[in-house]
């Protein structure tokens, strides 16, 4: 077997950070519209409960623990939007979230850049590691506009958020722009982040305080079907080629828990594919969702469909490419190593934030969202 993805230690040590925050938000994010109904019976906890402490962006991570003081209706309501999480102990579920990255603010601007328009990513973490080279990747972005980034899920904290919003509003800001770093509308971190910055009514976790500002707040797209991301995710299959004529393409996704939000993702993926089958020469693109965080008949029924489109692919010698529809490189992408063993195949482990062109479509974001109002 060929692939990208270099196993070991350390790397098996963020895939265990990357796997937490997939199962806690990627794939309890984008639960079906019946799912919604049951989000909103959130508890309404005050500011002192639901904080796991915040930081700045020094870059100390330490005593970030999520875990250990967490209250039963917590631990519950964990269980309650994590269906694999359900049979778990407390304690087990104190454990893994502990081993959580936080929610803090990362101000990644430099402190003497004024201002009209600020720019606030949410999103939901990659480690510390990752973090960081998530927050360097922007850092052209933050050079035209005073840019925080509000890493973590937003799950029983929104005060990282304040704080984020407040530096921008110190730095000059009388606007805004709020660009959510998820892989799409099918997503509960989406929903929290919207209902924290007063776009939504009903809260997708628990009811936070929801951002106070003097600033005007706009809100815009996820990742979705937007074309910059088509031209990353075949950017990423064209660095894994070598013959198009005779590769085939599969985009693999975490996915949503729910059904109908996990076959409108894959409707919208579909756009990203048929952007590579019209820009290329490969033989075939086709799309998959695992529903990572689903039941385990309903994952595993995922990986047998997914192995037999790969064997099917690779009928006549073809080469198969799998791209992830993943926006983090530590996260599930071992996983899918695993589900795919005993097949020939080369990928490209890379999330799509790791792309110099994820960059780009944060400035089109906020320039689209500016120019709009």
């Amino acid at each position: 077997m060929h692939n990208l993805f270099q196993s070991n230690h350390a790397k098996r040590n963020r895939f265990l950070s990357g796997f937490i925050i997939s199962t806690l938000l990627i794939g309890a994010s984008a639960c079906s519209k019946e799912d919604e109904q049951s989000e909103a019976q959130t508890m309404n906890m005050s500011e002192e409960q639901h904080d796991m402490s915040t930081m700045s962006a020094d870059g100390d991570m330490s005593n970030m623990s999520h875990g250990g003081d967490m209250t039963k209706e917590q631990i519950d309501f964990v269980k309650s939007i994590v269906p694999s999480l359900s049979d778990r102990t407390d304690q087990e579920i104190m454990e893994i979230m502990s081993m959580m990255p936080p929610n803090y603010e990362w101000y990644v601007s430099d402190e003497n850049l004024r201002g009209d328009v600020g720019v606030l990513v949410m999103t939901h973490g990659f480690g510390e590691e990752g973090d960081k080279i998530f927050a360097d990747s922007l850092k052209t972005v933050a050079k035209e506009h005073p840019l925080a980034i509000g890493f973590g899920m937003a799950m029983m904290t929104s005060k990282h958020l304040q704080e984020s919003a407040d530096s921008l509003v110190a730095a000059g800001a009388k606007t805004i722009v709020v660009v959510p770093a998820t892989q799409s509308e099918f997503d509960t971190g989406l929903r929290q982040y919207k209902y924290l910055s007063g776009k939504r009514e009903e809260p997708a976790y628990m009811a936070l305080p929801k951002i106070e500002t003097p600033a005007d707040i706009l809100f815009t797209p996820p990742l979705s079907d937007n074309p910059i991301i088509s031209q990353i995710l075949l950017d990423y299959a064209n660095d894994i080629s070598t013959d198009q004529k005779n590769e085939a393409v599969i985009i693999v996704g975490h996915g949503p828990t729910g059904e109908e939000d996990n076959i409108n993702e894959l409707a919208m993926v579909q756009k990203h594919a048929d952007y590579i089958r019209n820009n290329s020469e490969f033989a075939d693109v086709r799309v998959m969702n695992l529903q990572d965080d689903a039941e385990k008949a309903t994952r595993a029924a995922n990986v047998q469909t997914l192995r037999d489109n790969a064997e099917e692919m690779a009928q006549g010698g073809r080469r198969i490419l799998i791209v992830g529809f993943l926006l983090g490189t530590a996260g599930i992408q071992p996983k899918i190593e695993a589900d795919l063993e005993g097949i020939d195949y080369k990928f490209n482990a890379n999330g799509m934030s790791a792309h110099p062109k994820f960059a780009t479509w944060i400035q089109e974001s906020v320039r689209e969202a500016t120019n709009s109002n």
